[in-house]
C-alpha cells in the first residue's frame, strides 16, 4: 500500500517491576513510620572489621527519637558514632560479641546489661537487616530492675526477721508467705507449703474474735490495727505476740490482701510479771519499818499487859484481897485487842505481798482501803490526815492483792 507504517522495536512487561517497586516504597513508608513512631529505642547500626574479619567496633547509622526516652541520649547524640566513642571497652564487648553471632547465624538474639554511660539497664534485641547491617531494639528496664532489686531486699529483710512476717489473701484468708522466724513460732516446717493453711489455723478460738470482730475491720479502715494477739503452735500452745496487721488495696481500692509483723513477747511478760513482783518486794521493804513499828506498838502493851498479868495471878493464891478480878479482865482485853492488832497488820502484809496468781474473790472495797492504810499509815501520820467517808457500795469482783496495791 501507498502509506504503510513500519514499526521495529521490543515490547517488554514491565508490570511485576513496577509493583515490586511500589511494594518496596510501600514498606520504606511502613518502615520509617514504625522507625520514627515505634515507642522503643531503635538504632540502626553497621558492624566494623579489622583486616583479619573480626568484629571491633559497631556505627551508628540512625536512631529514632524513643533512643532518648529509654537510652537518655539524643538521636544526634548516637548518629554517627561508634561505640567506643560512647562507652568504655568493658561495656561494649559482650554487645560486639553478640552482634557478631547475629550476622553469623542470621539469628535475633535478646540480652540485658547494664550501661553505666546510660547509667540504665537495658534489654536490647538485636536483629539482622541486611549484610553487616542490624536493628537494634532497645527497652528501659531500670524501674523493672529497681522494683526486683528491691523485692529481692524486702524478702531477703523478711526472712532474716526474728518476728513473725506474713501475708494472706483478704478474701480467702489462704496463707500465701510466711517467714522462717513465723515458721517456727507456730510449728510449721521450713519445706512445708503454707497455702494449705488459713488465718484460722494459726489462731485459738479465744483470738478468732478478736481477729475478725476488730482488727481485720480496723486494718480495713485505716491501714493498720497494732494490739496483743494469741497465736497457736502445732501442739496447741499459745503464743501472746504484739502484732502490727496491715492492709493492702488493690487498684480500685478494695482490699486484696492482709500482711504482719507480730513479735513473741513470751520472754517480755515474763521479765514484766518478775519486775513486777520485785517492784512490790521492793515495796515491802520499804513499808517494813512502817509495818514493825506498827506491830511493835500493840507488842508492848500486849507483853506489859502478860507480864503484870502473870505478877498478879501469882499472888492470886496468897493474896487474893490484893488483886482485882475486874482489873484482871481488862488489861486480858487489852492484850486480846492488841493481838488482834498483830493478826490484822500480819494479815495486810500477805495481802500485799500475795503474787499474781491470787483467784478473783468478792471484795468489799472499804477493807481493801482500810488495809491499804494500815500498811502504810506509819508513812503517811507525820505528812498527812487521812479523812476516811465510805458510801455503801456492793462487793466486786476482784484480787484483794492487786487492789490493795493499786490502793
Amino acid at each position: 500500500p501507498d502509506k504503510a507504517l513500519i514499526w521495529d522495536g521490543l515490547l517488554l512487561d514491565i508490570t511485576e517491576r513496577r509493583l515490586a517497586e511500589e511494594t518496596a516504597r510501600r514498606n520504606e513508608i511502613r518502615f520509617r513510620k514504625l522507625f520514627e513512631n515505634a515507642a522503643f529505642g531503635i538504632v540502626i547500626c553497621e558492624l566494623i572489621r579489622d583486616e583479619s574479619g573480626r568484629v571491633v567496633d559497631v556505627l551508628h547509622l540512625q536512631a529514632n527519637r524513643a533512643i532518648e526516652i529509654h537510652a537518655g541520649l539524643l538521636p544526634s547524640q548516637i548518629e554517627g558514632k561508634t561505640a567506643s566513642q560512647i562507652g568504655s571497652a568493658e561495656e561494649i564487648a559482650r554487645p560486639l560479641a553478640i552482634y557478631g553471632s547475629v550476622v553469623e547465624r542470621g539469628q535475633p538474639e535478646r540480652y540485658e546489661q547494664y550501661f553505666p554511660v546510660y547509667d540504665r539497664t537495658l534489654e536490647v534485641t538485636a536483629f539482622q537487616l541486611e549484610g553487616d547491617q542490624l536493628a537494634l531494639c532497645f527497652i528501659d528496664l531500670t524501674e523493672r530492675e529497681t522494683a526486683r532489686q528491691e523485692r529481692e531486699t524486702l524478702v531477703a529483710m523478711h526472712d532474716s526477721s526474728p518476728d513473725f512476717v506474713g501475708f494472706a489473701d483478704f478474701d480467702t484468708q489462704t496463707i500465701q508467705y510466711i517467714n522462717p522466724a513465723g515458721r517456727q513460732m507456730v510449728g510449721v516446717d521450713r519445706d512445708e507449703q503454707v497455702n494449705r493453711y488459713r488465718v484460722r489455723d494459726f489462731h485459738p478460738s479465744s483470738a478468732r474474735r478478736l481477729l475478725t470482730e476488730q482488727a481485720v475491720p480496723a486494718a480495713v479502715a485505716n491501714g493498720q490495727w497494732k494490739g496483743e494477739m494469741l497465736f497457736l503452735h502445732k501442739d496447741g500452745t499459745e503464743i501472746p505476740t504484739s502484732m502490727v496487721l496491715m492492709c493492702h488495696y488493690a487498684v480500685d481500692g478494695t482490699p486484696r490482701g492482709l500482711s504482719t509483723v507480730s513479735r513473741d513477747i513470751r520472754h517480755d511478760k515474763h521479765m514484766a510479771a518478775q519486775l513486777a513482783q520485785a517492784d512490790r518486794l521492793s515495796n515491802m521493804g520499804m513499808l517494813a519499818a512502817g509495818v514493825a513499828h506498827e506491830i511493835n506498838n500493840p507488842l508492848s502493851f500486849v507483853l506489859y499487859n502478860l507480864e503484870s498479868l502473870a505478877e498478879d495471878i501469882g499472888r492470886l493464891p496468897n493474896q487474893p484481897e490484893q488483886v482485882s478480878l475486874s482489873d484482871i479482865q481488862i488489861r486480858f482485853q487489852e492484850a486480846l485487842a492488841g493481838t488482834r492488832r498483830i493478826r490484822d497488820i500480819a494479815r495486810d502484809l500477805g495481802t500485799f505481798s500475795r503474787v499474781e496468781r491470787d483467784e478473783p474473790v468478792c471484795v468489799q472495797l472499804k477493807d481493801v482501803i482500810e488495809a491499804a492504810l494500815n500498811m502504810c499509815f506509819n508513812e503517811i501520820k507525820y505528812r498527812a490526815r487521812v479523812v476516811k467517808s465510805y458510801d455503801e457500795i456492793a462487793a466486786v469482783l476482784a484480787s484483794t492483792g492487786r487492789l490493795s496495791q493499786v490502793f
